[in-house]
């Protein structure tokens, strides 16, 4: 939203020890923030939130998504949003609305993350590979195709040149006869 842009994210973990930390709101939509708390073995991620209608729904799943990213359960209390709590592969264990004018809570019996993913360690780095690939593909593809148009382009300029002779159809269009051995075909009366 345009009006969140104004807050940067947090500069230091919240790690709570063993295994479980927190992190407010809008720090959930910086996954390099939330990678350097799970390299540390996060399993559980705490999440006070403060949403708008707007951005409700998307807010809790981007949290979501940084618990899949990188291997922990999270449960995120959010006024003016979704309460959640979801597994680290991203089912979700738990929803409800939360409305303004009363204290809303879910319960669930909410597992431990496995830990730190593939993710967690590498980051962006297959994203950033599969781009540079693409973008390398669509390099030698045009090369490729230009190529291929100037030898196109240089047979269509030589077809009215000496070479125009063997583009001629092999069909004969005439009314002559056609010779065989030199010699005239024989005509029956």
């Amino acid at each position: 939203m345009p009006f969140e842009a104004k807050f940067p994210p947090g500069t230091a973990p919240g790690l709570l020890g063993e295994g479980e930390a927190m992190v407010i709101c809008k720090d959930m939509d910086f996954p390099d923030t939330i990678r350097k708390d799970a390299h540390a073995g996060l399993r559980l991620m705490a999440v006070p939130a403060w949403d708008s209608d707007a951005d409700a729904w998307i807010h809790a799943r981007m949290a979501v998504l940084r618990g899949v990213e990188n291997g922990f359960a999270v449960a995120r209390a959010a006024s003016h949003g979704l309460l959640t709590a979801s597994y680290a592969n991203g089912r979700l264990i738990a929803q409800k609305v939360a409305r303004p004018e009363q204290m809303d809570w879910i319960l669930a019996d909410l597992p431990l993350g496995p830990g730190p993913t593939l993710y967690t360690r590498i980051g962006n780095v297959f994203p950033w590979a599969t781009l540079g690939l693409t973008l390398l593909l669509c390099v030698v593809g045009m090369s490729a195709s230009g190529d291929l148009s100037d030898r196109f382009g240089e047979s269509r300029k030589s077809a009215t040149g000496p070479q125009a002779a063997l583009r001629r159809p092999l069909i004969r269009t005439d009314s002559a006869p056609a010779r065989r051995n030199g010699r005239s075909p024989a005509r029956c009366a």
